[in-house]
């Protein structure tokens, strides 16, 4: 452990030297040229830049009754890129009080997502744009990415609850120079923390619904407090489930913190911190015979100790936290934007469950042998086997940004100039265990190599620095080329290497990758633009490739996408439309060849990727609004020409949205999705992994009260998710038979929970 202790000791020093930065630039306030404190703390996707913003405000800072305060999503005047921004007010509103941000963008345009165990069902969500997976985009949290560092995944079960959210947007493409992350490649989903407010105010609310679901969540905003002029905003939520899935209990607990401090005219020192404590059983998809026995609502675990599918030896508790300190401030006409973070996250998760089997209640698998350190042999026909799945991160990094404008006729424009530093270290094990017994094989004596599934050490360091250059030669046009250089390094250690516990692995790997980035954006007026962008994504490497036996002879640079992108945008009071095609060219796919001592990776094969997409949003005058959203996509192997898994043909969302902000309120939703195949994508041989288009329709309507002695108001909320009670498969993952037909025993799929109906109530003073 002492090598880990140091890379820790490690982390922490670059930590403390990205405080140093800030700390420099704080002794700069002295000199500091007068301007309006600005808070950093969020990323204000309704800001004036075509960095992602509009003019005109959405969602509650919109008029209401109009478009842009109704609109499920809408793209900005000012976007480089597809957008989608989901507004406060929808999120409020509209979904349930459960959800978590896979929920929040699941009617946005290319957005696929499902939840087999319901709102609050822990982790399996099948999230992917345009179908990019899991993995191959960003997630941000008020700029910061997080992620895995060995495969950049995502838990969405165990970060920040709906009721913690402002607003979230969802880019679909590689943004800007400036636009940093590990997976820039798929797109970016950027979570923005609420705005702290000038005024003393809060809310509280509390719903309860199907399958025992409930939440209690509270807000304190303490308003400017004189002479300091701090301003902190305070969240707490908790939220239950026993889930839609047989065994699938969840239940999730957060905390946030943030706190604004002016220093000066032109300077605002931001601080945040959020911590989450989840945990849920391991409920999972199913077989056919499974269904057929047991229904769809099975989760795959029971009630016997005897079995691996016992619940107990099948869960998973998580904690996570995400600090930063951050700091924006104006010298000498020149903005300094600096931001220190950490991010930890850490797994502790029972598994033993037998994902299908031929014994459909879990009895298959049972009994335990292995060799004794001490010679002889440990044989316990009745032992339950299994794993304990042990992870931890902490990432810590410095985002730094530094922009000047120009005043210079047919030059003018903005300078940005960037660097992003992250240095993360993690550790994963994995004890064998005879959880029956609760011992591990370590405790009963085993041979050290046997003992463990794995155990690998390993850091990261990342380095992009970054320069573009806004130019605006006419008014309403700015052209945006930017450069960016990135370097990724891992270093691996693997005292039991993650290949079935196989031999130690000690290897590093440097990667780099130089981006050329240019967008356009022409305002026609103050209601409608077009805009144009030509990127190259990136997708870092995985832990996974140094995981070989001589990782030495890996020969691949790091995927990359090359994205051409075109679209319009249109706002008014009365609509918010927006259109784009894309072409995506993806073929430079990282692949393993070979097994055992000559496997390798390398760059073969790849996508294409091309569609087009669009949502509006019509505002009748008088509360109610009509609206849709789509996308046509098409994925094709660049080997093949056949479809690429995880890409539905087309993903659409329409309904009704009324509310005058005076009393009744409610929406009607329905959310198309269409085929898809999943695996390795289209066969020529059979379509077993094809999975059907299939539909939900959600319904909310509530009634708001205002002007209550003692309050500011309050609002009474009831809902519906999947009215019509569709169960269709929404995922599926195939074995074949010797005979080339469906093994109905180890094939397995997830389905769209039954009904769910809630009541919420909320109180705002």
């Amino acid at each position: 452990m002492s090598g880990f202790k140091n890379i820790q000791k490690m982390a922490f020093r670059h930590l403390l030297l990205s405080t140093a930065a800030v700390e420099i630039i704080l002794c700069l306030v002295p000199k500091i040229a007068h301007a309006d404190p600005t808070e950093i703390g969020s990323v204000d996707v309704t800001a004036v830049s075509t960095r992602g913003g509009q003019g005109n405000g959405i969602g509650f800072s919109a008029a209401p009754g109009s478009a842009p305060a109704l609109a499920p999503s809408q793209a900005p005047l000012n976007s480089i890129q597809p957008r989608a921004v989901v507004s406060d007010k929808f999120i409020q509103d509209v979904l349930v009080p459960t959800a978590d941000f896979s929920s929040i963008v699941q009617y946005t345009p290319g957005v696929a997502t499902r939840q087999p165990n319901g709102p609050l069902g822990g982790g399996e969500n099948g999230l992917s744009i345009r179908g990019f997976g899991d993995g191959q985009f960003n997630i941000t949290f008020d700029g910061i990415p997080f992620a895995d560092p060995s495969d950049f995944s995502h838990h969405t079960g165990a970060y920040f609850p709906g009721f913690f959210l402002g607003q979230v947007a969802v880019d679909r493409g590689p943004g800007l120079a400036s636009t940093i992350g590990y997976a820039t490649f798929g797109g970016t989903i950027a979570l923005n923390s609420k705005l702290v407010t000038d005024e003393f105010g809060g809310r509280v609310q509390g719903s309860y619904g199907s399958f025992s679901s409930w939440t209690t969540a509270g807000e304190v905003r303490t308003g400017v407090t004189n002479p300091t002029g701090t301003r902190a905003l305070l969240d707490f939520s908790h939220s239950q489930t026993a889930g839609a899935l047989q065994y699938g209990n969840t239940d999730q607990t957060s905390f946030l913190a943030k706190i604004e401090q002016p220093l000066g005219d032109s300077t605002t020192v931001t601080a945040l911190a959020t911590y989450t404590d989840s945990f849920n059983f391991s409920a999972t998809s199913i077989s056919p015979v499974q269904t057929a026995l047991y229904g769809k609502g099975f989760g795959g675990l029971n009630n016997n100790p005897n079995t691996q599918n016992f619940y107990s030896y099948n869960f998973a508790k998580r904690e996570t936290d995400l600090e930063y300190i951050g700091i924006k401030s104006v010298v000498n006409d020149i903005t300094i934007d600096d931001k220190v973070y950490s991010v930890a996250f850490h797994d502790y998760q029972p598994q033993a469950k037998n994902l299908a089997g031929n014994n459909p209640d879990g009895s298959a698998g049972i009994g335990v042998k292995f060799p004794l350190a001490s010679g002889g042999t440990y044989n316990n026909p009745n032992g339950v086997p299994g794993t304990l799945k042990l992870y931890d991160f902490r990432t810590v990094g410095n985002i730094l940004s530094v922009a000047k404008d120009f005043n210079a006729g047919i030059a003018s424009g903005t300078m940005r100039a960037g660097l992003w530093y992250e240095h993360a270290w993690e550790h994963q094990w994995r004890p064998n265990m005879v959880w029956n017994t609760g011992q591990t094989f370590t405790q009963l004596g085993a041979v050290p190599p046997t003992a463990y599934a794995y155990n690998v050490y390993s850091q990261t360091d990342n380095f992009q620095p970054s320069l573009e250059y806004e130019w605006r030669p006419v008014e309403g046009l700015a052209i945006t080329p930017g450069y960016k250089h990135i370097t990724y390094i891992r270093h691996l250690s693997g005292p039991v290497n993650s290949v079935s516990g196989g031999p130690p692995a000690y290897a590093s790997g440097t990667y780099n990758a130089d981006l050329a980035l240019v967008s356009l954006n022409y305002r026609f007026n103050e209601n409608s633009a077009a805009y144009m962008q030509i990127a190259q994504g990136f997708l870092a490497p995985n832990l996974s490739y140094l995981q070989v036996s001589q990782p030495q002879g890996n020969n691949f640079k790091p995927q990359q996408t090359m994205n051409y992108q075109l679209g319009y945008v249109y706002k008014s009071d009365n609509i918010t439309a927006d259109v784009d095609v894309y072409y995506i060219d993806f073929s430079n796919q990282v692949v393993s060849v070979g097994s055992g001592i000559n496997q390798y990776y390398t760059n073969i094969g790849g996508v294409i990727r091309k569609g087009i997409e669009g949502q509006i949003t019509y505002a009748f005058g008088n509360g109610l609004a009509i609206f849709g959203s789509g996308s046509l996509n098409d994925g094709r192997m660049i080997s093949t020409g056949l479809t690429s898994p995880s890409t539905p043909r087309y993903l659409a969302s329409a309904g009704l949205i009324y509310d005058n902000n005076e009393g009744f309120f409610g929406s009607f939703i329905s959310h198309f999705n269409g085929s898809m195949f999943t695996g390795t994508g289209q066969s020529l041989t059979n379509n077993y992994n094809k999975v059907a288009p299939w539909t939900t329709t959600d319904v909310a309507f509530g009634w708001k009260m205002f002007n209550i002695p003692g309050i500011h108001s309050a609002k009474v909320q009831f809902g519906i998710a999947n009215i019509f009670d569709s169960r269709q498969a929404t995922s599926n993952s195939i074995t074949l038979l010797s005979n080339g037909q469906l093994d109905p025993y180890n094939s397995t799929y997830f389905y769209i929970p039954s009904r769910t109906a809630y009541v919420s109530l909320s109180m705002d003073f």
